[in-house]
């Protein structure tokens, strides 16, 4: 059994030795916010990649921009139809 992918935030998350919390502190937004941003069920705004860039920056961490350009999950019905 492979291992899903690891998105690049939640790499570099835990490069700067970051809890979700901890980060969802540092840019203002709360832990399910940054845990749907890794898991690719959201896409943050432009201004939240710029806070999220910033603190992984001051944490000499480096992340891309280009990282935040995954495709989302699309939430399937029990059918396997989108729902």
């Amino acid at each position: 059994m492979t291992s899903a992918p690891v998105h690049p935030l939640a790499d570099a998350r835990k490069r700067a030795n970051l809890s979700q919390q901890a980060l969802a502190n540092l840019v203002g937004k709360d832990r399910v916010t940054i845990a749907r941003i890794e898991n690719a069920q959201q896409r943050p705004s432009l201004e939240t990649v710029s806070k999220i860039i910033t603190a992984l920056h001051e944490k000499n961490v480096e992340l891309s921009a280009d990282a935040f350009l995954r495709p989302i999950k699309v939430p399937t019905t029990a059918q396997g139809a989108a729902a």
